[in-house]
């Protein structure tokens, strides 16, 4: 049949207005040129950039893949009266790719950027076949993958390096979650490279933005469709409200909030330890024993290490023959970025696993995750990892008389910490359901925290607040119990006025009225939260311990049976505080097992 010419020129207008309107955003962007309406609505938005350069605003350059594409009009509408906000023209796809045409996008016009957003992750984890016949190719069955582990790594240890240079604020924002039934892309590697972008941003103090985190609270109700990794328009205005709120903080703050490489926080909780005269060095003197360790670092030849040179210090980690992943930040805070370490058992598959949380001792002033992988500790976990358990040691703020942290923030970073996990769990493949705790001295005080207290006390980082897990069980080695009572405080031949005085200046901060002082005490105290729907709770203790007396195992095990609690006591006859005495009984090793055992009888 012979069309009439206005049919023709009607049906040719369309097909121009088709590719016209596919080749929008890359015209736009090229020019420079947007209307109010161009940079605040529709898909193309995203790529209509300002007009002109506003000297009153700041500029930020957002860097990243379809889903930074779709939040990109968002934000820019978020920020309009104070931050000028610009992106590439195209899709950033992987990292290989970005590192590419890195140097052409810097150099968009107007090149002078005080902010550069960034992310490359949900191609570099795609599985592609040609032969596909799925949207991009995608198939994680007979696919390649687009960018193994080592190429991401080596990527972005270049981009970060190039983005550097320019002497922008740099804010990472992690790739965020492949939802199940995804064509091309496995569960967890989404979280697997999260974590090697964490490190190298950690590396090179490089703000961190867990989208990640902040989309999974409103999952699986903003996913664009079952399996699909992109968002509804509503999804993208949640991920908006996060993007805007890092630029904003970014130019807000100082870089006190920037996310502190772990090797700094490392060193200077050692500095805290052994600094006695507190002039900044560690002394021979100073360091003991500890020299041996630290000798080497002294590359002056001063007698002494300072900061600089405690960053090279080789921290302990747990020998196991199971994948260990280190320094995962699990929060971050304008004071001090927190990071745990997770060890898998040996010769297991990942799913569902049981994890073991272990809080370090240290007064709640001092110590660090490290202790997991020293001393009795070292030999109790290789075993609980033979068991099959997961590991999990939490760094916490440590507490400090007069300053900004105390036993209340100790308490909630270390369930945040176990929060984290939870709402992580299938990409670590491990069990929400499955949490264990311990710790020693005050960790053993907040293992019973974390045990007795249920999940939604002692809140924290409100976008981990909606994460529920469940405790299963734990131990306390020799902690405190409570902290009212004055008679578990007055130490055998050593008597004192105010045996309470100086564990209570370290829990409740100074100006409190009476009733607030009291009711944190009442609050920090694990026997407060005991009942008879408590998880079973083991208590070793020894007889001969000056620093927590031996009364609080005898106390808390009688508050419990009052209770119709469960609570079993160990009592190791000479030992002090720890089990390093000769002659104990039972003996260290008899203790270590006693406590695996005590894990393997209530696994699920």
């Amino acid at each position: 049949m012979k069309l009439p010419r206005i049919f023709k020129f009607f049906t040719l207008s369309a097909v121009c207005s088709t590719i016209l309107l596919a080749l929008a955003p890359q015209a736009i962007a090229a020019k420079g040129l947007a209307s109010e309406d161009e940079l605040y609505t529709g898909r193309r938005a995203a790529f209509a950039n300002p007009k002109h350069d506003d000297p009153d605003k700041p500029n930020v350059l957002l860097i990243g893949d379809s889903i930074s594409i779709g939040y990109t009009p968002y934000v820019r509408r978020m920020l309009k009266d104070s931050i000028d906000v610009y992106r590439i023209p195209t899709n950033a796809r992987n990292s290989a790719y970005g590192l590419e045409n890195l140097n052409k996008w810097l150099a968009m016009k107007p090149a002078n950027w005080d902010v550069i957003h960034f992310n490359w992750g949900l191609w570099d984890v795609c599985y592609r076949n040609p032969k596909s016949k799925t949207q991009g190719h995608r198939d994680k069955v007979n696919g390649t993958l687009t960018e193994t582990p080592e190429q991401y790594r080596a990527n972005l240890e270049q981009i970060v390096a190039r983005l550097k240079a320019t002497g922008a604020t740099l804010i990472w924002c992690n790739t965020t979650p492949v939802p199940k039934g995804e064509a091309g892309r496995k569960l967890g590697d989404a979280l697997k490279y999260n974590q090697i972008a964490a490190e190298i941003m950690q590396a090179n103090g490089v703000l961190i933005e867990d989208l990640y985190a902040h989309a999974q609270l409103e999952l699986p109700q903003i996913m664009k469709a079952k399996g699909d990794v992109h968002y509804t328009e509503a999804g993208y205005q949640h991920l908006a409200k996060k993007v805007a709120g890092e630029l904003t903080a970014a130019l807000e703050v100082s870089g006190d909030a920037r996310v502190m490489p772990y090797e700094e926080i490392y060193a200077k909780r050692q500095l805290k330890r052994m600094d006695r005269s507190k002039d900044g060095i560690i002394s021979e003197q100073e360091a003991g024993g500890n020299w041996r360790r630290l000798k080497g670092l002294d590359l002056d030849t001063s007698g002494g290490v300072d900061m600089t040179e405690l960053a090279g210090l080789e921290r302990p980690v747990l020998p196991t023959q199971g994948e260990a992943q280190l320094n995962v930040l699990y929060k971050n805070l304008p004071e001090e970025s927190l990071y745990l370490d997770l060890y898998y058992p040996p010769n297991t598959e990942k799913g569902d696993l049981p994890v073991v949380v272990f809080t370090h001792g240290g007064g709640w002033g001092a110590g660090s995750k490290e202790g997991a992988a020293q001393g009795s500790h070292r030999d109790l976990f290789l075993k609980v990892l033979d068991e099959g358990f997961c590991v999990a040691a939490v760094n916490y703020r440590l507490a400090r008389m007069y300053g900004d942290n105390y036993v209340p923030e100790c308490v909630a970073d270390c369930k945040d910490a176990v929060r984290f996990l939870a709402k992580h769990a299938d990409a670590y493949g491990i069990s929400a359901d499955k949490f264990y705790s311990i710790g020693n001295s005050a960790g053993g005080h907040l293992s019973m925290m974390l045990l007795l207290s249920p999940p939604d006390q002692q809140l924290g980082a409100p976008e981990l607040a909606d994460a529920d897990y469940t405790m299963v069980a734990g131990v306390s080695w020799y902690g405190w119990a409570n902290q009212e009572h004055e008679e578990l405080f007055i130490k055998p031949n050593k008597p004192q006025k105010e045996p309470l005085r100086v564990n209570h200046s370290l829990i409740a901060r100074p100006g409190l009225t009476p009733e607030a002082h009291t009711a944190i005490i009442h609050e920090m105290s694990p026997s407060t939260w005991l009942t008879p729907e408590s998880p079973p709770l083991f208590m070793l203790h020894g007889t001969e311990d000056q620093t927590i007396i031996v009364q609080h195992a005898y106390w808390m095990k009688e508050l419990a049976d009052k209770r119709g609690a469960d609570v079993e006591i160990l009592i190791v006859e000479g030992a002090g505080h720890g089990w390093s005495n000769k002659g104990i009984q039972p003996t260290q090793e008899e203790v270590i097992q006693a406590t695996v055992d005590f894990f393997v009888k209530h696994k699920k």
